[in-house]
């Protein structure tokens, strides 16, 4: 893969961001925590609940009526089209 040096002067294989270092662990489990939020990400997060309570509503806002749209236009009915949305 293509290499590049990132911010700090960190090798950084291109497309994904990550570290080399990060990017070479061992297993799915060392991948899996590289995606995974941090306890700062958290902490970030924590600071700043009403970000979270505006991104679920705009979802909420878009996805609930396509949803609904889809059970219609699929002849399966609303409640269908709910359970996709939740699931």
């Amino acid at each position: 893969m293509f290499q590049s040096h990132g911010q700090r002067g960190h090798r950084v294989i291109a497309g994904r961001g990550l570290p080399v270092a990060q990017s070479r662990r061992s297993g799915v489990g060392g991948r899996v925590r590289a995606v995974l939020p941090t306890r700062s990400d958290w902490q970030a997060a924590r600071a700043r609940p009403l970000r979270d309570v505006a991104a679920g509503v705009s979802v909420a806002v878009v996805a609930l009526p396509l949803a609904l749209a889809y059970g219609q236009s699929s002849g399966m009915g609303a409640r269908a089209g709910l359970a996709t949305a939740v699931v």
